[in-house]
C-alpha cells in the first residue's frame, strides 16, 4: 500500500502550515502572559479562516483512491480496492465518533472561548464525515468497522472529568492521527484520498493545539 514519498509536505495544504505554527507560538506567549483564554480564541479564529467545503475536493478530476497498475489481475485489483476501502472506513468511523465527542466537549466546556472553539470543531468533524462518506461511495463502499476504536471512544466519552476528555481526544488522539494522515497521503498521490488527508492533517493539527491551549486553562 505504501509508496516512496516524492515530497515531504502535503500538496494541497502546504501554505496553511504557517498560520498554525504562528497560532501555536502566540498561544504559548498568551499562556506565559497569563492570558490562556486568548490562546484558545486564537484557534477558534484560525479554524474559521481554514474552513473548507467538501465541494472543494477534486471530485471527478482525479481517481478517488490509487488505481492498480494496468495489466493487474482482477483478483489483485479487488484486493487493493479492499485495502483502501478499509483505510477509508476506519477514518469514517473515527470521525463519526469524533462528532459525538466534539459535541460532548461543546456541551460541557464552561468557558465561552472554549465553546466558540468547539462550535467549529463540531463542524469540522461533521464535514470530515461528509467527505469520507462520499469518498467511500466513490471507492466502492465501506468495509468492516473496528471494534477496538469503538471501545477507545467509549472510554473517552465516559471519562470522569472534562480535563481527561480534552486530554484523551485532543492532546492524545488528535496528535496520534496526524502522522497516519501524512502516511496515507504519501501513499495515495494524485487522488481525492490524498487531498482529504492533507486537509485533515491541518484540521486535526488545529484540534490538537486548541486542546493543549484549553488544558492550560483547565489546569489553572
Amino acid at each position: 500500500m505504501s509508496a516512496e514519498p516524492t515530497q515531504e509536505e502535503p500538496i494541497s495544504a502546504t501554505a496553511t502550515y504557517e498560520p498554525l505554527i504562528e497560532a501555536e507560538r502566540a498561544a504559548e506567549a498568551d499562556a506565559a502572559g497569563d492570558a490562556k483564554g486568548r490562546g484558545v480564541l486564537r484557534f477558534y479564529e484560525l479554524a474559521k479562516k481554514q474552513e473548507w467545503q467538501v465541494r472543494d475536493l477534486p471530485w471527478g478530476e482525479v481517481p478517488p483512491i490509487p488505481e492498480t497498475r494496468e495489466g493487474a489481475s482482477p483478483e489483485k485489483k479487488a484486493r487493493r480496492q479492499a485495502v483502501w476501502r478499509s483505510v477509508i472506513t476506519q477514518q469514517l468511523q473515527a470521525d463519526e465518533l469524533a462528532v459525538e465527542m466534539a459535541g460532548q466537549l461543546l456541551n460541557l466546556a464552561p468557558h465561552p472561548e472554549a465553546k466558540l472553539y468547539y462550535s467549529t470543531m463540531v463542524q469540522d468533524e461533521a464535514r470530515h464525515v461528509e467527505a469520507w462518506l462520499k469518498l467511500a461511495h466513490d471507492a466502492g463502499g465501506t468495509a468492516e468497522r473496528d471494534p477496538h476504536l469503538d471501545a477507545l471512544v467509549e472510554m473517552t466519552l465516559n471519562a470522569d472529568t472534562l480535563e481527561e476528555k480534552v486530554f484523551q481526544m485532543q492532546v492524545f488522539f488528535e496528535r496520534l492521527i496526524i502522522p497516519r494522515f501524512r502516511l496515507i497521503a504519501r501513499s495515495s498521490r494524485g487522488t481525492v484520498l490524498e487531498d482529504v488527508c492533507n486537509r485533515l492533517t491541518i484540521d486535526d493539527g488545529i484540534h490538537h493545539s486548541a486542546g493543549v491551549a484549553y488544558e492550560r486553562v483547565l489546569l489553572e
